[in-house]
């Protein structure tokens, strides 16, 4: 009994502390671009119309497909809380990492006991990354499968269609765990007590149920989702790109330390890379060994037929086990004390070395030039134009509208442009921060 009152109150702690590391400078940090903006219109416009939305976030280009709407849903309640403040994704954000945080633990005790669920919740609470999208779910997603999968392989095929059901839906949020049927599979194989007709069946229809609103969706518009994904398989990629792309891009999602210092992170990767497979051959069931190799080398194996930039978040699904991996592998090495030390100086590093510079326009600088040109009382009807590089000119709209004064694209609106540069070419600068700047042409 005491034992488990400890380890609660260990998993409280390292909650706490993923809490306190997303919440940290969040308003001077959190960036509202594109896929926020895009969020924010969407669910906004779900509050105000009460009218449902049967998909979600189109996905892999201007011209790609759209998944399930399930995103759209899980943010309403953060909006309806803030009544519509573009933070609302920030709040998402949060929940989804303490979520993930917590599902990390219990997966990892389940499978390699209380010491690798500790240390491994303790590295993935000090990596927050707060943005709101549609990526963000791939990371408890992919956990609850490997477990799924772990349990179908060690004899619980009673498990197999809440397996295919948390694929499924999985595969409505985002392409990124949808690499994961090659594991899925493999698993299947490796299964000594393989699934009955019925727990086959009962898994096609479980299936179905996530994808509902997108065949609702294509069956009122002559299937234009299906036709998207379609094109997006069988049109041929660019071929300009160089064919190890792909390594480049995986070589750049290992991080689990905050390090600015280039060597240092290349030695970094290499030692995270290789304890993660260190840590798969001291596995004793062959069966686990290839599972987990399969798990970590599927997204490698399919992302190197494409031919084309690839996001490092593309190998997410992957990826989210290797600190589970890397705990393991520290937790067969160091004693108890070790680990207490090892646990408490990794915690300090972090907290030192964490990354307080925003990176981009930050909601923060978008909401004080959005401020200040709704409350000038120079030009009570205004226009704006963004002297902006490409990508830049995202979040404002749904500033302006938030605040309830929108620019008049009319010629009794003085125009102001929001720029990066200090020095304009033309007009008074009327507004500078560390980042933006507003000049009344």
């Amino acid at each position: 009994m005491f034992r488990k009152i400890n380890s609660n109150v260990i998993l409280l702690i390292i909650l706490l502390i993923s809490l306190c590391f997303r919440i940290y400078k969040l308003n001077e940090l959190y960036n509202f671009d594109w896929d926020q903006e895009d969020d924010a219109q969407k669910v906004t416009e779900m509050i105000t119309s009460h009218k449902p939305r049967l998909i979600g976030p189109r996905v892999a280009n201007d011209n790609g497909f759209f998944v399930g709407p399930f995103h759209y849903y899980f943010l309403v309640p953060f909006y309806l809380i803030t009544n519509n403040n573009p933070i609302a994704g920030a709040y998402a954000s949060i929940s989804i990492g303490l979520i993930t945080t917590l599902v990390i633990y219990v997966v990892s005790q389940k499978i390699f006991g209380e010491n690798t669920a500790r240390l491994s919740a303790l590295i993935y609470s000090l990596l927050p990354s707060i943005t709101s999208w549609n990526v963000m779910y791939t990371a408890p997603l992919s956990l609850i499968i490997f477990y799924l999968c772990h349990q179908l392989i060690s004899g619980k095929n009673n498990l197999f269609p809440l397996l295919i059901f948390t694929y499924s839906f999985s595969a409505t949020t985002h392409l990124v765990p949808v690499s994961l049927f090659i594991p899925i599979i493999i698993s299947l194989l490796l299964a000594d007590k393989k699934p009955s007709s019925k727990q086959i069946i009962l898994s096609l229809i479980l299936s179905i149920i996530p994808l509902i609103p997108l065949i609702i969706f294509d069956l009122r518009h002559q299937f234009l989702n299906i036709k998207n994904l379609i094109n997006f398989i069988s049109v041929s990629k660019n071929n300009d790109y160089p064919p190890y792309l792909f390594l480049r891009s995986y070589w750049r999602s290992i991080n689990l330390l905050f390090i600015k210092i280039h060597y240092l992170i290349i030695v970094e990767r290499i030692v995270i890379i290789t304890a993660a497979l260190t840590s798969v051959f001291l596995q004793n069931n062959k069966k686990y060994k290839i599972f987990i190799f399969s798990w970590l080398l599927t997204p490698i194996l399919i992302l190197s037929f494409y031919r084309g930039n690839i996001p490092e978040y593309y190998y997410g699904s992957s990826n989210i086990i290797i600190p589970i991996l890397l705990s393991f592998l520290i937790s067969k090495i160091l004693s108890a004390k070790l680990l207490t030390f090892f646990s408490v100086a990794f915690l300090t590093f972090q907290i030192i070395n964490f990354p307080s510079t925003p990176t981009g326009i930050t909601l923060k600088d978008k909401t004080e030039a959005v401020s200040f040109l709704i409350n000038q009382n120079r030009d009570p009807i205004f226009n704006v134009s963004y002297d902006l590089p490409l990508g830049f000119d995202n979040g404002y709209a749904y500033l302006f509208r938030y605040f309830g004064k929108e620019p008049q694209n009319t010629p009794a609106g003085h125009l102001y442009s929001i720029s990066l540069s200090t020095r304009p070419s033309t007009g008074e600068i009327v507004y500078t921060n560390n980042t933006l700047s507003i000049v009344r042409k």
